[in-house]
């Protein structure tokens, strides 16, 4: 903690701040969080795949409290990189997971956190090829062709 400036650990700044006012913070991350939860496709086709309401609504409420969690996964591994790479870090911060991959963790490990991003990687694209067939099948598809049976939907 010595090793990184004090603004480091806020969350809200001064609203003169050049980057993140508290203002923009309190107004803006309500909005973005408004859309990915509420008109994202594949999070909404998450929660209307549950055979019931009330566990569509218990598995909403537990991915809102999952939502926490990146503060640990992304901010975390941030601020150790900025206090273990400062030079690095200074000159381009995108640069922090990488350096704490290459450095930190032993050779073996770097191929697990290479898999781990492509996994992740193809998980997220099945979700969106998902989204993407029911939307066409349903609102496309299903419009042009009112009396398809569900096989040749599923064939679509």
């Amino acid at each position: 903690r010595e090793k990184l400036p004090e603004e480091h650990f806020h969350l809200l700044h001064d609203m003169d701040h050049p980057e993140y006012p508290w203002l923009g913070v309190l107004v803006g991350m309500p909005i973005a969080s408004i859309w990915y939860w509420c008109t994202d496709q594949v999070m909404v086709q998450r929660t209307l795949a549950t055979r019931e309401e009330p566990v569509a609504k218990r598995g909403t409420v537990f991915a809102g409290w999952l939502k926490i969690t990146p503060m640990f996964t992304m901010v975390l591994p941030g601020l150790i990189a900025a206090a273990l790479f400062p030079d690095e870090i200074a000159k381009d911060s995108n640069q922090a997971y990488v350096l704490l991959v290459i450095h930190v963790l032993p050779a073996g490990w770097i191929g697990v956190m290479v898999a781990v991003i492509l996994c992740s990687f193809m998980a997220s694209l099945a979700s969106c090829f998902n989204s993407s067939s029911t939307l066409v099948t349903m609102d496309l598809y299903r419009r042009a062709y009112p009396d398809a049976s569900e096989e040749s939907m599923v064939w679509v």
